[in-house]
């Protein structure tokens, strides 16, 4: 017997806009992450991977404060200011459904040549984690100019902070960040101890980014398969 497939007609994730687009330019666009209500995201399009970036969380430093861990539900709505944007919890989670990648940038990506970390979900689930100093693999991490690549980082996320990372701790071993970190130095979340060396935290202005992601497959858009 044969059997009929459709897929949705309506974009999940930014890999869905991507996937539909003849000639793509980074910015806001309407996705819909539980297949039915629409919300606007910033998207994003690494060509030399070809990982497309759905942002699901953005703000400045000036707005840390406001910005609780992943485990909780906080939402502004749909995306009209990087200094200040996060979707809901379940749609967050839907979009975790369709990524197999999570990204934390600094300054919308301004500069791509440093501060950044990017990992698989399936190694770490931002959306599940809660602890203090769990030691878990990046695929590629840069802290103030120094990187590492398929390298274990320490991560917290307790049920009252945000996930992020401690450089100047080495309980997972020593790191070149470790180098210059401020005490206790808090990176791409949190920012109880800064260091103005990394740039999500230069000035009051500057933003922390969080997106997830997939690689992008060509696809026409509707289609059914049978």
């Amino acid at each position: 017997p044969s059997a009929t497939c459709v897929t949705s007609t309506v974009p999940k994730s930014c890999a869905d806009i991507v996937s539909r687009s003849s000639s793509f330019t980074d910015g806001t666009y309407t996705i819909y992450p539980n297949g039915v209500s629409s919300i606007s995201t910033y998207c994003l399009y690494d060509t030399s991977t070809r990982m497309a970036w759905t942002l699901i969380e953005s703000y400045s430093y000036a707005n840390k404060g406001s910005y609780p861990s992943l485990l909780n539900d906080y939402s502004t709505g749909s995306y009209s200011s990087s200094a200040a944007f996060r979707l809901s919890l379940a749609n967050m989670r839907s979009l975790r459904h369709v990524s197999t990648h999570y990204q934390v940038t600094c300054n919308m990506f301004a500069d791509k040549s440093k501060d950044f970390v990017r990992f698989a979900i399936r190694d770490l689930d931002p959306f599940v984690y809660s602890g203090s100093g769990s030691c878990y693999i990046v695929d590629t991490i840069n802290i103030r100019g120094y990187s590492g690549t398929e390298i274990t980082v320490p991560f917290w996320q307790p049920s009252a902070e945000h996930l992020h990372i401690d450089s100047e701790n080495t309980g997972c071993g020593s790191k070149p960040w470790n180098v210059g970190a401020a005490s206790s130095e808090d990176n791409f979340g949190l920012y109880s101890s800064i260091n103005t060396a990394f740039t999500c935290v230069a000035t009051s202005s500057s933003t922390t980014n969080s997106w997830v992601g997939s690689m992008v497959v060509s696809t026409t858009y509707p289609r059914s398969c049978v």
